[in-house]
């Protein structure tokens, strides 16, 4: 049903890279989240130790459940706004979304929003939105996974 994290003792030296519905066919398309895992790094060296905790809302299975997940092009592009999109006849009851990097820029891309798109008092969100941008100077190529957790409305 939904996604969450947290990081303990980050202090803003820690990020999160990804927070990903997972499913059996491995996080996209057809079929309902089982679970969820979540990714974070050190945005600079940081001697502290810290903990990343992950959060899967579950409930009984609802009908048409699936995760939907889109990404933007794996470029020097920035900043990445993207949204994943839930088909028609259906709603959002969460996200994710995740980084791919190319390993010189890990850490230099952050995830900066993560949330539904809002339609109205009373009319359920349809979309997970999401905004990704260059940190520090990096100019390879890096890309923004974004997730919608969709059900039948």
């Amino acid at each position: 049903m939904g996604t969450g994290a947290t990081i303990q003792n980050g202090f803003g030296e820690v990020i999160f890279d990804s927070i990903v519905p997972q499913n059996a066919g491995g996080g996209g398309g057809g079929a309902a989240a089982i679970s969820v895992t979540v990714t974070a790094e050190e945005e600079a060296p940081y001697g502290p130790q810290w903990i990343v905790t992950a959060f899967a809302a579950c409930a009984d299975p609802l009908a048409g459940q699936q995760v939907i997940r889109v990404s933007t092009p794996f470029d020097s592009t920035d900043p990445k706004p993207i949204s994943a999109e839930c088909p028609a006849g259906q709603v959002a009851t969460g996200g994710g979304a995740g980084m791919v990097n190319d390993p010189a820029g890990a850490g230099n891309s952050i995830i900066d929003d993560m949330f539904p798109n809002n339609v109205g008092a009373g009319i359920a969100p349809t979309q997970t939105i999401g905004l990704a941008f260059v940190e520090d100077p990096f100019f390879g190529s890096w890309e923004l996974l974004m997730y919608a957790l969709c059900a039948d409305a």
